[in-house]
C-alpha cells in the first residue's frame, strides 16, 4: 500500500487464505482405481428431462450413496507438490479436505453440520463464522462428500440451460444443498456425470473441474480433478487410493477442527510489547526479519504477509513458486513466495512464514514502504492501535481493564474483521480495514440495493483509489450518521467507487471502515474470542476526517507548455467562479509558470490548506484572475 496523493485513496490488496472451491463427486465405488477400471459405469440419469420428471429425490433410492469415504493422492498448486486427503460422511454431513506439504498452497477445512473450520498455509486454525463464507464451505463439503450422487443431504436443483464444456454437451443445473450457499454443476450429456461446478466466492467465483472417471458396476468417481479459486490460482489433484465403507469415527476424528500452532510466536521476557506506530495516513510499524532490519511495513487488518521484491532481494531470500492476488479494481497480480524464518515487531515474534513477494508497482507501494503484515499478527496476538497517541500494543492475552460489554463482536470474513454496523439506519456489516486510509468506501450492490439511504447527490471531485491490480475513479457523498456496533460517526463523508469486479463488488458487506474514521479512536481485536473494542478519543463524535480537494480544481503542466486546468468540480469553489476546464494558467500566486510553482500549488492542494489561490487564466485571448477560496463543499 502506497502512501496516496490527495486525489488518491488507497486501498491494500485483499490477501486472505481462501480455500478454492471443491469438488469430489464421491460415488461408493471400490477400494482401489483397479477395481474401477473392470467395468463400465452404471449411472443415473441426470440429464434435464429425467430431473423434471424425478423432481425429488433426483436418484432412485437404490443409487443413493451415504456411505463414509476416503480418498488420497496428490496435489500440485503454485509451483509446489504435496498430498490431498478428502473424508465424507454425507449421512452425518461430516467432511474434511486437506491439503499437506505444499508450502504456500497448503490449507485444511472442515464442516461438520452447519458448522466449519479453515486452516491457513501458516498453520492458523479459525472458525469460519461470517455466514457467506461458512455457508460457501458447506457447499464445498456437500460436493465432496458426494453432491448430487447422494440423496442423504438435501439440495433444490432447477435446470437453468443447456450448455458446453470443451465441446461436451452438458446440462447446466442450480444446486442449492442445505445449509449451503447456491452453487451451479455442467452435467455431462454423454456420461450423465458432472464435468465442473461452481459457486461465488464473493467477490468472485470458484471453480472446480474433473475428469478421469473410473468404470466399474458402481458409480462414477473423478480421479483427476482442478480447484481454481476466486484468485484465479489452481490445485491439480490426483487420486490413488479410495476407501469406500471408511469408519465412520475415523473421518469423524479427521474431520475435527485441527489444533493451532502455539509454538510459532512468542514475545521475548514478557506478555506485551508497545511500540510506536507511524501514521502516513494509514499506520506503519518497523519490522525485523531474519534478524535484519528496520523495514517499514504497513499494518493493514484487511491483508497478510507481503514483501516488495526489492526487500526480498535485500534480506537475499530465495524466491518459490507463482500465484496471484485479486486486487482493487478485481485484476489479478502475478506473485512469487519467499520462506521467513523469523519476523519481529518490538519484543514479538512470528516465525516459520511463506510471504507472498510482488513488484512494488503492482501493489501501490510508494517507495518508504517494504512490505505488509496483518492476519498473521492479528490472529496470534491481541492487538491494540492506539491512534492518538501513535502506539501499537501487541499482547498475548487481553488487556484485563477492558470491559465485556463494551467489547464488539465481529466475525472473519476469510481473514478481515467484518463487524454489525448501520449507514443510515440500514443493518448490515462493514470491514474494519487499517489497509484503507479514507473514511468509508461503500459496496457498490449496498449502494444500490439501499438508494434511499443514499446522498442524494454524489460529488466527483477528480479523486481515485488504487491498490494491488489497479486503480479507479470514485465520487464523494455525505452520511448523517454511521455506527459501528454502538458507537456513532455523524456527518461522515464516505466514498463511492464504481468497479465491476473486486471486493467493493462483494453483497455480502456494506462498506470498508478505514484509518480517517478510526484516527480518533483506540482499536483492539482479539481474534480468538472475535471480540473487538473501540473506544473513541475525547468526543463521541469525531471530526469528519475525509480528503478531498477542497479547491475543485486541479492542473496538468507539460514543460515548454505551460499550464492548462485539467477538471473542475461541479459544484466546487473553483466551479461557482467560473474557471474552466482547458483554461491556460499563466500565474499562480503571482509567480510564473514553472514545474516548481506547479508542484507548490499540487502540494497546498493535498495538504488541504485554506489559504487563498490566486490564478491568473488565459481565455480568448484576455487574462482573467480569479481568487480561489479552499472550502469544505460537499453536502
Amino acid at each position: 500500500m502506497h502512501t496516496p496523493a490527495l486525489h488518491q485513496i488507497s486501498r491494500q490488496l485483499r490477501r486472505s487464505a481462501v480455500l478454492p472451491t471443491l469438488l469430489c463427486s464421491l460415488t461408493l465405488l471400490t477400494a482401489s482405481s483397479a477395481a474401477l477400471a473392470a467395468g463400465q459405469v452404471d449411472t443415473p440419469d441426470l440429464s434435464a428431462q429425467n430431473i423434471d420428471r424425478l423432481h425429488a429425490p433426483i436418484l432412485p433410492p437404490q443409487q443413493a450413496v451415504c456411505h463414509p469415504v476416503m480418498m488420497e493422492g496428490t496435489a500440485k498448486s503454485s509451483g509446489f507438490s504435496g498430498k490431498v486427503l478428502i473424508a465424507a460422511d454425507p449421512q452425518a454431513r461430516v467432511v474434511t479436505i486437506q491439503v499437506t506439504d505444499a508450502g504456500p498452497a497448503n490449507f485444511a477445512m472442515g464442516v461438520s453440520g452447519a458448522d466449519a473450520w479453515v486452516k491457513d498455509s501458516g498453520g492458523v486454525v479459525r472458525q469460519a463464522d461470517f455466514e457467506g463464507y461458512r455457508a460457501g464451505l458447506v457447499s464445498d463439503a456437500y460436493w465432496a462428500s458426494g453432491g448430487l450422487m447422494n440423496t442423504c443431504w438435501p439440495a433444490e436443483m432447477h435446470f437453468l440451460r443447456s450448455d458446453k464444456v470443451n465441446g461436451v454437451r452438458a446440462d447446466v443445473f442450480e444446486v442449492q444443498p442445505e445449509g449451503g450457499s447456491t452453487t451451479q454443476v455442467w452435467i455431462s450429456g454423454k456420461t450423465q456425470l458432472p464435468l465442473r461446478w461452481t459457486r461465488r466466492d464473493e467477490p468472485g467465483v470458484a471453480t472446480t473441474s474433473y475428469a478421469a472417471y473410473g468404470k466399474g458396476r458402481y458409480l462414477g468417481i473423478p480421479f483427476k480433478q482442478s480447484w481454481i479459486n476466486r484468485d484465479g490460482n489452481r490445485w491439480d489433484l490426483t487420486f490413488n487410493k479410495v476407501q469406500t465403507n471408511a469408519d465412520p469415527l475415523l473421518v469423524a476424528a479427521k474431520a475435527q477442527a485441527a489444533q493451532p500452532l502455539t509454538a510459532d510466536y512468542s514475545i521475548d521476557g514478557g506478555r506485551s510489547t508497545t511500540v510506536p506506530m507511524r501514521l502516513t495516513e494509514q499506520p506503519h510499524v518497523d519490522v525485523f526479519i531474519n534478524g535484519k532490519g528496520p523495514f517499514n511495513f504497513l499494518l493493514d487488518t484487511g491483508a497478510a504477509l507481503l514483501l516488495s521484491k526489492t526487500t526480498a532481494k535485500t534480506l537475499g531470500l530465495k524466491l518459490t513458486g507463482s500465484g496471484s492476488e485479486t486486487g482493487m479494481a478485481g485484476v489479478a497480480t502475478a506473485e512469487k513466495f519467499a520462506r521467513i524464518e523469523d519476523l519481529r515487531i518490538g519484543d514479538a515474534h512470528v516465525r516459520d512464514q511463506y510471504s507472498a513477494v510482488m513488484d512494488a508497482r503492482s501493489t501501490g507501494f510508494d517507495a518508504q514502504t517494504a512490505g505488509v503484515i496483518g492476519y498473521e499478527i492479528l490472529a496470534r496476538f491481541t492487538t491494540t492501535f492506539d491512534f492518538p497517541r501513535q502506539l501499537l500494543t501487541l499482547a498475548l492475552t487481553p488487556d484485563s481493564t477492558l470491559d465485556d460489554h463494551d467489547a464488539l463482536p465481529f466475525a472473519l470474513d476469510h481473514t478481515i474483521p467484518a463487524v454489525k454496523a448501520t449507514l443510515n439506519g440500514v443493518p448490515s456489516y462493514f470491514w474494519l480495514d487499517t489497509g484503507y486510509n479514507g473514511t468509508l468506501l461503500v459496496n457498490r450492490p449496498f449502494a444500490q440495493a439501499h438508494a434511499e439511504a443514499m446522498p442524494g447527490r454524489l460529488y466527483d471531485t477528480g479523486a481515485s483509489i488504487s491498490g494491488t491490480g489497479g486503480s479507479g475513479a470514485i465520487k464523494l457523498g455525505r452520511i448523517a450518521q454511521v455506527t459501528l456496533g454502538n458507537v456513532p460517526f455523524n456527518d461522515v463523508i464516505a466514498y463511492f467507487p464504481n468497479f465491476s469486479s473486486g471486493p467493493n463488488t462483494d453483497s455480502e458487506f456494506a462498506a470498508d471502515a478505514g484509518d480517517a474514521l478510526l484516527t480518533s479512536s483506540v482499536l483492539t481485536f482479539d481474534y480468538r474470542t472475535r471480540r473487538a473494542w473501540l473506544k473513541l478519543s475525547g468526543t463521541a463524535t469525531p471530526p469528519t476526517l475525509a480528503r478531498y480537494n477542497k479547491t475543485g480544481f486541479n492542473l496538468q503542466y507539460k514543460e515548454g507548455k505551460g499550464a492548462t486546468v485539467s477538471y473542475i468540480a461541479a459544484g466546487s469553489p473553483a466551479a461557482e467562479l467560473g474557471l474552466k476546464q482547458g483554461d491556460q494558467v499563466v500565474s499562480i500566486n503571482q509567480q510564473g509558470i514553472s514545474a516548481d510553482t506547479v508542484a507548490a500549488l499540487k502540494l497546498s492542494i493535498k495538504t488541504e490548506s485554506l489559504d487563498p489561490i490566486r490564478l491568473s487564466v488565459l481565455r480568448g485571448g484576455k487574462v482573467t484572475d480569479f481568487e480561489i477560496q479552499p472550502q469544505a463543499y460537499i453536502q
